[in-house]
């Protein structure tokens, strides 16, 4: 399913937004994140209250856009002592129409020089990689009205987070 949305959203179809629980997106992207988790030898920790409100969404996209994140934080602590992702979802602080997500790692940290170029398509700070990954999950936030950040955290890793609109009184689908 979700190499099958990719490729439409690749072709420019349109997303197939409609609501979408918050846990099922994460389960989901976690039956596959755990995979990739035992094999680079990290873990995955879940900072999510149970009573989050449904999210208007592409589930699959989601999915996709949180799995992403996941591995890059996974194969950027892959040399550290601590491998513990922490995956969080929440009402946005600053906008309670909206979840957020955050993707937290231990790795080295981005540079402040590499940040800007993240995003861009066919840049890549892997070896091996094709520079199309963030590219990618910069399109789905977009998708979704919110948009990719990436920050710094004192100490190293770097913080990834998006929004996603959710379901209910003053959201567009109530």
């Amino acid at each position: 399913r979700i190499i099958q949305r990719i490729r439409g959203f690749a072709k420019k179809t349109d997303a197939k937004l409609e609501p979408v629980a918050v846990q099922t997106v994460i389960q989901e992207t976690l039956e596959l994140a755990n995979i990739q988790a035992r094999k680079l030898e990290s873990s995955i920790e879940l900072h999510v209250p149970e009573n989050l409100p449904l999210m208007m969404g592409d589930g699959v996209m989601l999915e996709q856009l949180l799995l992403n994140l996941l591995k890059n934080g996974m194969e950027a602590c892959a040399g550290a002592e601590r491998r513990v992702m922490r995956l969080y979802a929440e009402i946005d602080p600053q906008d309670a129409s909206r979840i957020r997500f955050s993707i937290v790692d231990h790795g080295p940290g981005i540079p402040e020089e590499l940040r800007s170029k993240l995003f861009d398509a066919f840049y890549s700070t892997k070896s091996e990689g094709m520079g199309m990954g963030l590219n990618i999950c910069r399109s789905i936030a977009e998708l979704h009205g919110g948009e990719l950040i990436v920050k710094t955290t004192p100490g190293g890793g770097s913080p990834f987070s998006f929004t996603v609109p959710v379901i209910g009184p003053g959201s567009e689908k109530a």
